[in-house]
């Protein structure tokens, strides 16, 4: 079954992610080793630091899909961009300005701290009266969001998918985002998962340890669903609601939660 990781920062010199193509070659090889086939480049936009316009992305994936398919690596560049939900989002969608995840109606959409909720329902109402699906970037490291799964819920069910960090899920964020991460998780509000890889070093690419970690959490029918997600959002196809866990997931997960 092929991997998709619909979060990465994989183009070289965009933004926080690879420094140069070397470095992102190497992000491809060892995405390849994970079992990653395809990875949709997300570069920042909106962003106070970084500001990435969609042309200098497309023409960045081509090159480097060029790259890979010389040295022989299996992995598959797709276009994307990790949007700042801000004042300019709604009329740069409208406009045609923002890249969505491969091409596909779902916008990764990054909501800063300081957006209040009323104001982000709004936001995801009216990128949906565009035909954009919004998918929440890593609500786990929402101030707000981490601490009142009630408040993601609440988003979710004004439109939006929520995607969470493999490294999340690994504790590599600290304990209080993995509790949040196995919150999410029991409540059956995270939809996929993905590496939101910077480097090779501090933040690697691989989603397979978090997929593991997941099958324990859930048991192997999460795992399919949530796998199937990110290449159904990848291919422009509804994805599949999860449920909620239910109790036994509640009584593994604090079991293991007392392991870390």
């Amino acid at each position: 079954m092929k991997m998709f990781d619909i979060h990465s920062h994989i183009l070289p010199g965009v933004d926080d992610g690879a420094a140069d193509e070397a470095e992102a070659v190497a992000m491809a090889e060892m995405a390849a080793a994970d079992g990653i086939t395809h990875m949709i480049a997300t570069p920042h936009t909106g962003d106070s630091r970084f500001d990435t316009a969609s042309q200098p992305v497309l023409e960045r994936v081509a090159s480097l899909n060029r790259t890979l398919r010389r040295r022989s690596i299996g992995v598959e560049v797709l276009p994307g961009q990790e949007v700042r939900a801000g004042r300019r989002t709604l009329e740069d969608a409208a406009a045609g300005r923002l890249l969505t995840l491969g091409g596909s109606r779902y916008l990764l959409l990054e909501l800063p701290s300081s957006m209040d909720e009323r104001t982000a329902i709004e936001l995801l109402h009216e990128l949906r009266m565009v035909h954009m699906l919004p998918v929440i970037a890593h609500p786990e490291r929402h101030k707000r969001l981490a601490t009142d799964p009630e408040a993601l819920q609440r988003l979710v069910e004004a439109g939006a998918l929520a995607q969470v960090n493999a490294a999340s899920l690994l504790g590599d964020n600290g304990r209080a985002i993995r509790r949040a991460v196995r919150a999410f998780v029991r409540r059956g509000l995270v939809h996929a998962v993905a590496s939101d890889t910077h480097n090779t070093q501090r933040r690697p690419p691989g989603l397979a340890a978090a997929y593991n970690e997941l099958a324990m959490l859930g048991g192997g029918a999460l795992v399919r669903t949530l796998r199937d997600n990110a290449r159904r959002i990848a291919h422009d196809l509804p994805v599949v609601q999860v449920a909620p866990a239910g109790p036994r997931l509640g009584w593994l997960s604090r079991r293991l939660s007392r392991r870390v």
